[in-house]
C-alpha cells in the first residue's frame, strides 16, 4: 500500500495532503478487510508502475551562493535538436530511481567536478516536473568554470562551456514565451541561448517556487 500510494505520488505530483490519495488509503484499507485478494491485485498493479515511474528523465538544477547572490550552473548542450543552454539531466538507466538517475547525470555532465548532491541528498527534496522531465534544485559549491572540464572523469563528454548565471538575470530571461530566451551571462559579459526544453523546465521549477532571489538569503 505505502509503494502503491508513493507511485502515484510521484507520478501526479500530488503532496500527503491531497484527498485523493487519503480516499486511496482509506479504498484499499477497506478492501483488505473485505476483499483482500482484490486489494492485492491492485496493489500488485500499482507496483507494476514503478518500472513506468523510474523511466521518468530527471536532472538538476545546481546553484551556488556568491556574495549573497544565487548562480545557476548551466551548460551548452551540442546534440543538434537542442544546440543550446540548460541544466543537467537525461533518462534513467537500469532500474534508477529519479533521484539516482539525476544525481548520475549531474555527475557525468559536469565532469565529476562535484562531489553531490547524491540520490540521497535529492531524495529529501521535491522535483519539478516539466512534461515528465523531473528537475530537482541543489546548492553546490562554487566551481570555477574553467575548472569543470578539467576534472577528471570517466563519463562520455556531453556537455560543453559551462557557465555561471546570475539567477536574477535567468528569471528575468525566463519572462514572456520565447522558447529560445537569451541569457545575460554577466560574470563573462557575454550572452548565451536556452534550448527549449531547458528553458521550460526552468520555468516549471520557477512556478514551482523551487527557483526564485531568496536562494542565498
Amino acid at each position: 500500500l505505502q509503494r502503491g500510494t508513493q507511485v502515484l505520488k510521484e507520478r501526479c505530483g500530488n503532496g500527503d495532503d491531497d484527498p485523493g490519495f487519503r480516499h486511496f488509503r482509506y479504498m484499499i484499507s477497506a478492501m483488505r478487510r473485505v476483499y483482500p485478494r482484490l486489494a492485492c491485485t491492485v496493489i500488485g498493479l500499482l507496483y507494476l508502475l514503478a518500472p513506468g515511474l523510474s523511466a521518468s528523465p530527471a536532472g538538476v538544477i545546481p546553484y551556488s551562493c556568491l556574495g549573497g547572490e544565487a548562480y545557476v550552473l548551466l551548460a551548452f548542450d551540442p546534440v543538434s535538436s537542442r544546440l543550446g543552454f540548460g541544466a543537467f539531466g537525461g533518462g534513467r538507466q537500469g532500474g534508477e530511481s529519479i533521484a539516482e538517475t539525476a544525481a548520475r547525470e549531474m555527475r557525468e555532465e559536469t565532469r565529476c567536478a562535484f562531489d553531490g548532491p547524491t540520490a540521497a541528498d535529492l531524495e529529501a527534496s521535491t522535483p519539478s516536473n516539466s512534461g515528465g522531465f523531473y528537475s530537482f534544485v541543489s546548492q553546490v559549491p562554487y566551481i570555477p568554470q574553467g575548472e569543470i572540464p578539467a576534472s577528471a572523469c570517466d563519463a562520455a563528454i556531453e556537455r560543453v562551456d559551462w557557465q555561471w548565471i546570475r539567477l536574477s538575470d535567468l528569471l528575468t530571461a525566463l519572462q514572456g514565451d520565447d522558447p529560445r530566451p537569451q541569457v545575460l551571462v554577466s560574470l563573462m559579459h557575454r550572452v548565451v541561448t536556452l534550448w527549449e526544453g531547458a528553458a521550460e523546465s526552468l520555468r516549471q521549477a520557477q512556478r514551482d517556487e523551487l527557483l526564485h532571489n531568496n536562494l542565498c538569503r
